[in-house]
């Protein structure tokens, strides 16, 4: 796996968590970042928990930072 570090301490929002979404996640917390993940589908997000994801519901994240 590639370490993300670049993202270091950096807040990521991975949206759509099937085929390359959870590897992504992975590589990026690896690197030190935090990461908000959901996917529309309960299935994936269930990986995602049992993975050690905390999921965000990124339809209701305030983008306005």
């Amino acid at each position: 796996m590639i370490t993300a570090s670049l993202y270091k301490n950096q807040t990521i929002a991975i949206l759509g968590l099937g085929k390359t979404g959870l590897a992504a996640c992975a590589s990026l917390r690896a690197g030190g970042a935090t990461i908000l993940v959901w996917d529309d589908s309960e299935l994936e997000r269930q990986k995602a928990q049992d993975a050690g994801y905390n999921l965000t519901d990124l339809n209701h994240v305030n983008w306005q930072h």
